[in-house]
């Protein structure tokens, strides 16, 4: 496969992802220059938290379950909430890694006139 059509794969997938991508002014056979692919911890599923460094099945789980309980986590160090993450942990995950705060429920609609 040419590498402008691998590039081109790359880009497709990453932007399914939901990745933040720049592309500079460079020849056709430059890498792009991309940022880190970011997983928001208040809305991830145990699938997407396993693919961050150090978090396998029991640690996803748990992070589902700490997140349901006491609800929404406000920065990455606030995983320690977790039983099993400390410092070490935060630290590895923290570039993968965003805590954006759910919006509030939505606003009643008023009822119909008439």
């Amino acid at each position: 496969m040419k590498s402008g059509r691998t590039g081109a794969i790359v880009l497709t997938v990453l932007c399914a992802l939901g990745g933040a991508i720049s592309l500079s002014n460079v020849p056709g056979d430059a890498p792009l220059a991309m940022a880190p692919v970011r997983i928001d911890i208040n809305s991830a599923s145990e699938a997407e938290l396993r693919a961050l460094p150090s978090i396998g099945p029991a640690r996803a789980r748990a992070i589902v379950e700490e997140r349901a309980s006491a609800g929404p986590f406000g920065s990455a160090s606030d995983l320690q909430r977790v039983r099993g993450i400390g410092p070490r942990t935060v630290a590895e995950i923290e570039p993968w890694v965003t805590a954006l705060q759910p919006l509030g429920p939505a606003p009643a609609e008023a009822p119909p006139e008439g």
